[in-house]
């Protein structure tokens, strides 16, 4: 995986997230947190919001709110404790969770710190692409 970075001095909490592939590519933009732009190779773009038919089940599941209304920061935390307990809850009747039960790992912890270290490093050389 490749990551640039780059910093626009006095731009409000415009965090954009892409990410491209051989298939197409995704958009997601923090001041239009309910929606993703999903662009297939060769195809139409498709606005994809939080709660349609279109987004995935483990979207689907972790939406609280029905669609329309703005969900955020503190919702994201609510669903994480939620996938925990039920983690838990099976462990403690010596079960296995459910496979769609969704939550971090030390793993995704890992990955993450990887992320943004590779974001400072592509900084520090100027918004150029590195190995993460």
């Amino acid at each position: 995986m490749l990551w640039a970075s780059q910093v626009a001095v006095g731009n409000e909490n415009n965090l954009q997230l892409e990410v491209y592939g051989d298939k197409g590519g995704l958009v997601w933009r923090q001041e239009q947190p309910n929606e993703l732009t999903f662009t297939p190779l060769g195809e139409t773009p498709q606005r994809v919001t939080r709660g349609s038919p279109a987004a995935a089940d483990a979207a689907v599941r972790a939406t609280r709110i029905p669609a329309g209304h703005p969900e955020g920061y503190l919702e994201a935390f609510a669903t994480i404790y939620k996938e925990v307990a039920a983690a838990i809850r099976a462990a403690r009747n010596g079960e296995a969770p459910a496979a769609d039960v969704l939550f971090p790992t030390g793993d995704d912890g890992k990955a993450g710190v990887a992320f943004v270290d590779a974001a400072v490093r592509s900084s520090e050389a100027g918004a150029v692409w590195v190995e993460v």
